[in-house]
Parts: C-alpha cells; structure tokens; sequence
C-alpha cells in the first residue's frame, strides 16, 4: 500500500463521527510497519479533546491498533471519548 493511498482521507470513529484526515504516517524503519497515523484534527475537536492550537491546524498521531478497516475513509475500532487518551499533539510541544 502506498502513502498516497491514504493521504486526505477522512477517519471516523466507531459511531461514524469525523475525527479529521490523514495526513502522514510515522512508521518503523527497520520493520517498514506503519506504527502511527499523523491526523488533521477537524476544527472544534481539538477543544472537545482539551487542547488548542496556537497557529495553523491541530495534528495529532494515533496508533495504527485503532485502526478497523481502510476504504473510502479510515474507519476506527472505537469512539472518540476512548480514543483521548490514545491521542497525542504531533509534533509533541
């Protein structure tokens, strides 16, 4: 699969919210594994989530294990109150 596949695709939570839209992977380099997806947060979330941005849009990554299925759009394995703590601001501060 290549990285273009998946760049600007919209990720959903488990109750079909938009969560925002890929756009870069972190990934192993000795493995090649895609370990994290570097998301696009959809503006208010990030509030919702607790943080703000200063300038710009708000990244954060999130672990490929939450990752369901990959189609039209990323689907993930739960909603977005389990997913806060799994979330981290990219690049951290």
């Amino acid at each position: 699969m290549n990285f273009q596949f998946l760049k600007g695709k919209k990720v959903i939570d488990s109750e079909a919210k938009i969560i925002g839209e890929v756009v870069d992977i972190i990934f192993n380099p000795y493995t090649w594994e895609v370990t994290d997806l570097i998301l696009k947060i959809d503006k208010g979330l990030g509030k919702e989530l607790g943080w703000r941005k200063i300038l710009g849009s708000l990244n954060v990554s999130l672990k490929t294990s939450f990752v369901k299925a990959v189609g039209d759009v990323v689907s993930l394995t739960t909603n977005l109150n389990s997913l806060k703590g799994a979330m981290e601001k990219y690049p951290k501060d």
